[in-house]
């Protein structure tokens, strides 16, 4: 999990739920363009019940992640979505002109397609394997400058719910899934608490604005 924004919220989410994260980021130490460390991370979820690592190197451990899931009979991996995976619609919007968003966006629906395909191939080893995503917008450091003032963002404790629900096997009951913050616990009737899994969040509503794609 990153040092901030919704990757902090999911370990602090985790964490209160009894798991072990380990946590990773581009760097360890405070980043010049956006606040939170890993450290601080760390802490966070030390003080909400569970046991952190901090890593440097995400790919080599996704890699090794899945050696030891298949030594354990199972686990599951949550890849972390984006809204502008979904196709953009005309009239154009305030973000798909200001430019910057093709990249990431083709980025993250390449994400989907790896999370479907990993998920096939891991089906059968118990591993789960699913995208979370945000319905509409979360405010963090690094989108907030990307989001006009005015728009209602989403919080965030549904999104870390849905991946929360995630975490579940066998892994054939819930693999392979491109879920969104509010439609998953909308549909499942799924109930959604605060962060240190204390406090219990009232039903999300879906926004008229929410890409009609979902």
């Amino acid at each position: 999990m990153p040092a901030g924004g919704i990757g902090r919220a999911i370990s602090q989410r985790l964490a209160s739920a009894g798991a072990t994260v380990v946590v990773t980021a581009r760097s360890v130490d405070q980043s010049a363009e956006f606040p939170g460390t890993l450290a601080e991370t760390v802490s966070l979820v030390e003080q909400a019940g569970g046991e952190a690592i901090a890593l440097r190197a995400p790919f080599i451990l996704c890699q090794q992640a899945v050696a030891v899931m298949r030594g354990n009979g199972g686990g599951w991996i949550v890849n972390i979505g984006s809204v502008t995976a979904q196709r953009p619609i005309a009239p154009f919007g305030y973000w798909e002109r200001l430019g910057g968003a093709t990249i990431y966006a083709a980025v993250k629906l390449a994400l989907n397609r790896f999370t479907q395909g990993l998920a096939a191939e891991l089906e059968n080893d118990n591993i789960a394997v699913n995208v979370v995503a945000p319905s509409t917008a979360i405010s963090t450091p690094g989108a907030d400058r990307f989001t006009p003032e005015d728009y209602p963002t989403e919080p965030v404790e549904y999104l870390t719910e849905t991946v929360l629900a995630m975490c579940r096997l066998p892994a054939r009951e819930r693999t392979g899934l491109i879920a969104h913050s509010l439609h998953f616990p909308w549909r499942e009737k799924l109930p959604v608490y605060s962060l240190d899994g204390k406090e219990q969040l009232p039903p999300p509503q879906i926004p008229a604005y929410a890409h009609p794609d979902i």
